[in-house]
């Protein structure tokens, strides 16, 4: 089908750029990608850029953009902004989309920022942490700031993983105490319908999507391709 790459800065959220990621004909709906805190817009294992490209090349619209405080969005890093960047990317596809659904997906804890409502669309959360993981990872640190260090010792390395981030590269990476403890908070009531876990994980929702027991980050490239591929008809069917 085709697709085309277009930049778009929305300055009244603060939020960097969205890169849009279009069908050439007319797309039969969108997807507004979030990423994890500890990585950035386009996923680790560029897992979100190539999602954002396939859907594209199979009629999907697809928008990416850095949460505040990672990448080109300067700002805080702040659950609340990060809320309110998820919604104006949505409000802002809907309108390129033209009427058609917008769905949301987000990977690791970016699922707590997600929106209470989606209209037509669905939400999806790829490996969402639980609320208990988060606050573990929180109470690793007696600091303000919890701070990543390389290598990851191996007791963190899983909460970490949960959280989203690739505990190999969170050398440096800092997130306040307080963005830790509200997105627990925000995952004690899941806003997402659909949840993509590995086997043996236990169920936030009802609808899921199992990857390999081993695959939490979505590493393999095989999992990556059939996942991706997987979702795109999903989306076809709710479109």
């Amino acid at each position: 089908m085709g697709s085309e790459q277009t930049l778009v800065r929305l300055a009244e959220t603060g939020q960097g750029v969205l890169m849009l990621r279009r069908p050439v004909r007319a797309p039969s709906s969108g997807v507004v990608l979030v990423h994890a805190p500890g990585e950035n817009r386009t996923g680790n294992n560029y897992f979100l850029s190539n999602a954002a490209t396939q859907m594209a090349e199979q009629g999907i619209a697809a928008v990416s953009f850095h949460l505040s405080g990672f990448g080109d969005s300067l700002g805080h890093k702040d659950a609340g902004i990060w809320g309110e960047q998820v919604a104006a990317a949505g409000a802002w596809l809907a309108t390129e989309v033209s009427g058609r659904p917008v769905h949301f997906m987000a990977r690791g804890a970016g699922a707590a920022i997600l929106p209470e409502q989606a209209g037509l669309g669905q939400r999806v959360a790829i490996s969402p942490p639980t609320p208990q993981e988060v606050r573990a990872l929180a109470a690793t640190s007696r600091q303000e700031i919890v701070t990543g260090v390389h290598p990851c010792p191996p007791e963190a390395a899983a909460l970490w993983s949960a959280l989203g981030a690739e505990p190999n590269l969170v050398g440096g990476l800092e997130l306040p105490e307080k963005v830790l403890v509200d997105l627990a908070a925000r995952l004690e009531l899941p806003h997402w319908d659909h949840e993509v876990v590995p086997k043996g994980r236990d169920a936030q929702v009802r609808s899921r999507i199992l990857l390999p027991a081993d695959d939490l980050l979505v590493r393999m490239q095989t999992t990556r391709l059939g996942l991706t591929l997987t979702l795109i008809e999903f989306f076809r069917s709710w479109s």
